[in-house]
């Protein structure tokens, strides 16, 4: 099995700046001491998946940060197929995915492989892949809840995905708009970021 499968995945953010980033892979073990060091000493808001297999910290500010590109914009769709093949052949067999909405909201995280790139720049949709089906799957295909990209951006070390995107519906399977809908505050309670899910009141 792929590393990656087994990894959690924990993305620091700039408060202020939210394409200021940093990307780490953890254990089980070392992101739980990672969550438990933030919470005690106050470095950050923390928010968790629907999965609890990646955390976001939000910080004031990151000392260190990825570099991160432009590669497509809806607007200007950057065509150059070199520079598309270039990544695709730089890309791992295996590698994360983050969404965002215009606002820079969190939307979801998930995998994506080599040929799920090709797919979601000619589509403009938000392209995945499937561990458990073990195929390319579009968000949205079945339940409506699509993603229009509005911008990708990539990372080549460590390799993963950015993507801007306009959310139809809930991009979480629970019902919520996002999948980070719980913050986890100090004493380790829960605060739901989303008063409901979409669709109820």
């Amino acid at each position: 099995m792929n590393i990656l499968t087994k990894s959690i995945l924990v993305l620091h953010r700039q408060k202020n700046d939210s394409f200021r980033m940093k990307l780490d892979l953890h254990t089980s073990e070392s992101s739980s001491e990672l969550i438990d060091q933030t919470l005690l000493n106050s470095e950050g808001m923390i928010f968790k998946d629907c999965d609890d297999d990646a955390f976001i910290i939000v910080k004031d500010d990151l000392q260190q940060i990825d570099a991160t590109s432009l590669i497509w914009r809806q607007t200007d769709p950057l065509s150059d197929p070199n520079l598309i093949t270039d990544i695709i052949s730089k890309a791992p067999d295996l590698f994360p995915i983050i969404s965002f909405d215009r606002n820079g909201n969190p939307l979801m995280f998930a995998w994506g492989k080599p040929e799920t790139i090709e797919q979601s720049l000619s589509s403009g949709l938000g392209t995945y892949y499937s561990r458990s089906r073990d195929k390319k799957w579009i968000k949205g295909e079945e339940s409506g809840h699509i993603q229009k990209l509005i911008e990708v951006h990539i990372c080549l070390e460590p390799f993963y995905m950015i993507y801007i995107a306009d959310q139809t519906g809930a991009a979480c399977h629970t019902g919520y708009y996002s999948c980070f809908f719980r913050q986890i505050l100090n004493d380790h309670q829960l605060l739901f970021v989303y008063k409901d899910k979409l669709g109820q009141k």
